[in-house]
């Protein structure tokens, strides 16, 4: 899940654990979000957003949340 999210965490040399500790996510919490077991909250995406240096679109890194909605 978040197909555009995981390439540019691997684009960027984010790895999840890091991305947990940038976010103040649990290591547990984040991959249970990202994978879809768990609801990821709009302040989850926001933070998880925030991390990258670039300033991505919400709509690109989320794009199957985004589909979803639609």
């Amino acid at each position: 899940m978040f197909r555009n999210l995981r390439s540019e965490m691997a684009r960027y040399n984010i790895t999840i654990e890091q991305m947990a500790a940038t976010t103040g996510i649990s290591l547990k919490s984040l991959r249970d979000k990202l994978s879809g077991k768990t609801t990821l909250y709009f302040e989850d995406v926001l933070k998880i957003k925030a991390a990258f240096s670039k300033p991505f679109e919400v709509n690109y890194l989320f794009a199957e949340l985004i589909e979803q909605v639609r």
